[in-house]
Order: C-alpha cells, then sequence, then structure tokens
C-alpha cells in the first residue's frame, strides 16, 4: 500500500520533534537547570523551521514506510550539515 505524501511529511515532523524530546528528556534527568534557549521564542521558530524542513525531506525522499520516514525526519540536521559542508562539483571536462 503506497504511503500517503501527507503522512510522510507529518513523521517526518515527528522524527525531528523526538530527537529535540529526547534531549529535553536528558536534560530533565540530570538534574541540570534547563539552558535559557528553551526559554526563548527565536529558538522555538527555528525548531520548528527545523522540523518543517524534515517533513519536506522525508517526503522528497518518498520512503516506502513511516518508520523510514521518521528516520529521514530525525536525521535532517545531519543531512543538512552534510548539505551544508560538502564543496559544489567541479566541472572538470
Amino acid at each position: 500500500m503506497p504511503v500517503n505524501i501527507w503522512t510522510q511529511f507529518l513523521c517526518g515532523m515527528i522524527g525531528s520533534a523526538s530527537v529535540e524530546l529526547l534531549s529535553v528528556l536528558k536534560l530533565y534527568h540530570s538534574g541540570r537547570p534547563f539552558p535559557s534557549r528553551y526559554r526563548k521564542i527565536g529558538f522555538w521558530l527555528v525548531r520548528f523551521s527545523l522540523a518543517l524542513i524534515a517533513g519536506f525531506l522525508s517526503s522528497l525522499y518518498a520512503p516506502s514506510n513511516l518508520v523510514l520516514a521518521m528516520h529521514i525526519g530525525a536525521s535532517t540536521p545531519l543531512l543538512i550539515s552534510a548539505f551544508a559542508q560538502s564543496p559544489p562539483p567541479s566541472n572538470s571536462r
């Protein structure tokens, strides 16, 4: 059964959000005070934007199952970093 593009998008967003949720859970269990970034609207706007990009990338990859869509969403920060760090292709002829 084919996977709906909007379901892929949502699962990508959930995968991305789960990474931040895991970070918050680790902080909670450590007993340390939460970093000030969690109280700033700018952080949450950027984090939400990253989740949207994760959903978009998940839809572009068009995974065959929803678990894969969540994996793509969770790995989006690494994918974006790789895109930004890789040199442009050379046109050697």
